[in-house]
């Protein structure tokens, strides 16, 4: 109520001249929740993304504000990403979340995603993120072989191991041995040769000073 008070004489039998206005109104209020609890982005390869999305819902009569969409830090949350926020939901509407599976490694990936509001109460909400990553992913140990000083016609003879720790097997298409002369050669792996998932090979590369 909004009194207005004047030295406005008051009329008979009244003790003042005040007015009064009747002031009523109601607050708007977002609602907020996530259209899934789990989003499985399916199978890929490594090498190849996998996007999925969900929505954030606002069934409210205000505008709802989305403070920050992330991938929690985890063992496979360098695999998942989103797209950009923060942004506003206006009442009755949603937003969709794109989520992108790019795989690092291979097997059956799983993360989270936290969706911040402005909501002091019930303003947070969690997705789980699940994605079944196939391939291959090999590595060379060591990286550089020296053999140091070798005698003249001495062949000096080093090991290199190729291991596979992807769920599928990885096959060798060429090999190349750059060099200037022919003092060096390698025993393989030979264009055809197939390492299995988990698995590795180990071959012999030789140096020869003439």
């Amino acid at each position: 109520t909004v009194t207005l008070s004047s030295n406005e004489p008051p009329p008979a039998m009244q003790m003042n001249s005040n007015k009064t206005i009747a002031v009523s109104g109601t607050g708007t209020t977002p609602q907020f929740r996530l259209s899934v609890d789990r989003l499985d982005l399916g199978t890929t390869t490594i090498g190849q993304a996998a996007t999925a999305s969900f929505a954030i819902i606002n069934d409210g009569d205000g505008d709802l504000t989305v403070t920050g969409v992330s991938v929690q830090a985890g063992m496979n949350s360098g695999s998942f990403s989103v797209g950009q926020f923060p942004v506003t939901v206006r009442s009755q509407s949603r937003e969709n979340v794109f989520v992108t599976c790019n795989p690092r490694v291979a097997g059956a990936l799983t993360a989270k995603v936290t969706v911040t509001t402005n909501l002091m109460a019930m303003g947070t909400a969690e997705v789980t993120l699940t994605c079944t990553a196939n391939g291959a992913i090999t590595d060379i140990s060591p990286k550089a072989v020296a053999f140091g000083a070798q005698k003249l016609n001495a062949t000096g003879t080093k090991q290199i191991t190729i291991s596979n720790s992807g769920n599928q097997a990885v096959n060798v298409t060429s090999v190349t041995l750059s060099q200037m002369g022919s003092e060096f050669a390698i025993t393989g792996p030979k264009p055809g040769d197939s390492i299995a998932a988990a698995g590795m090979q180990s071959y012999n590369v030789t140096f020869k000073a003439g």
